[in-house]
């Protein structure tokens, strides 16, 4: 087995142009002259789309390297999982390559069964020492010190129902608890939501601390909804939503003097936010705390109230309708700032805004609406 750096790993994983994803798991350790025929580059996403046009960027790159053409093969469906298959059913012989996102990281916690497990040990075959020859090489799970993909969900539902002639109402009742090591393929904590962005398991230090409750938690939510006809044309309806608060964690940079750290690990945290779980204090001295350490937001009260007109001169075609939503206009806190520094990782700051409120209830808003059946 040759050796391998964790900067030219993740040099190899993060780009087909370093050859990264070359082979199958079961690849059998034996050396060849690279590359001998065209090279195959399979794209789980459709034509057109971002990852789509970095890949023949990626492709007309490689062959002005190697000399040899590359192929761009769009497979798209099934999260990515259609165009891993191919790869790993494809000859262990570095000319089969595949460039993804990070959804490669999340599928396995999601389909079932997965079509790999990238938590496991796998071999690769690829050119580790720029030689021109491709080689088979073990890369343990253990090498990346992280842990197991964990999301769960787990949830007691309770509900009913009454009717009369003139009136319905419906209510439930859910206790639940969502906890885990990462979110998936969203990061509430920096307001990321595009889902080929996530970086919680670009490096174990973003883990350390990340077991807990995730931020979409919450533990109690009550609703009830429903309507009552005063007469054939009169007619009010209502929804009520109660929910308990969301966990708050506390973020700030990963601790670069980890002396499990290399200086190209390093070099390459520098660049991240504060999005770790190494909490600053009021004297930015930092410490390791868990996920959802700082409590819960408040909970939160939502009446909406519509009120419905239908005059039976018209056939009932006709109607007016008068919403209401947050009829009692409350203003509870839905979020607040989880960074607990700003600044960068070489000179970082305490942030004045720790835990101060990003986001409330929307007010009270009326809508009058007019319809016309045809």
């Amino acid at each position: 087995m040759n050796p391998i750096t964790r900067r030219r790993w993740a040099a190899t994983a993060a780009s087909a142009a370093a050859l990264a994803a070359i082979g199958q798991a079961q690849a059998q350790a034996q050396a060849q002259t690279f590359p001998s025929k065209p090279i195959k580059l399979i794209v789980g996403f459709a034509p057109g789309g971002a990852v789509d046009i970095i890949a023949r960027a990626v492709a007309q790159q490689i062959t002005g390297t190697l000399g040899q053409t590359v192929v761009v093969e769009n497979k798209p469906g099934a999260g990515t999982n259609i165009a891993m298959r191919q790869l790993i059913d494809s000859p262990a012989d570095g000319h089969t390559l595949m460039l993804t996102a990070n959804s490669i990281a999340a599928n396995p916690a999601l389909y079932q069964p997965p079509p790999f497990d990238p938590g496991k040990d796998v071999t690769l075959a690829f050119d580790n020492n720029d030689t021109g020859t491709v080689t088979s090489n073990l890369i343990p799970a253990s090498y990346f010190n992280l842990p197991e993909y964990k999301r769960s969900y787990q949830a007691l539902e309770f509900f009913g129902q009454l009717r009369g002639d003139n009136f319905n109402l419906n209510a439930s009742y859910t206790l639940s608890k969502t906890e885990g090591n990462v979110e998936g393929y969203v990061n509430s904590g920096l307001g990321q939501v595009d889902a080929g962005l996530t970086q919680d398991f670009d490096n174990f230090l973003f883990e350390n601390g990340a077991d807990g409750p995730l931020p979409n938690d919450r533990t109690h939510v009550i609703k009830m909804f429903g309507n009552y006809n005063f007469t054939d044309e009169f007619s009010v309806g209502g929804n009520v939503l109660i929910m308990s608060g969301r966990p708050i964690s506390c973020l700030g940079f990963v601790d670069l003097q980890d002396p499990r750290l290399t200086p190209e690990d390093r070099g390459q945290l520098a660049a991240y936010s504060g999005s770790s779980f190494y909490c600053a204090d009021e004297n930015n001295v930092q410490t390791l705390r868990n996920r959802g350490d700082f409590g819960r937001t408040d909970w939160t009260y939502t009446v909406d109230m519509q009120l419905g007109y239908r005059p039976a001169r018209f056939g009932g075609n006709i109607g007016f309708y008068l919403d209401i939503q947050n009829l009692l206009d409350t203003h509870d806190v839905l979020a607040v700032n989880e960074r607990s520094q700003k600044g960068s990782s070489s000179s970082p700051e305490y942030n004045p805004d720790f835990l101060q409120p990003t986001g409330f209830q929307s007010p009270r808003r009326i809508t009058l609406t007019a319809r016309y059946n045809f």
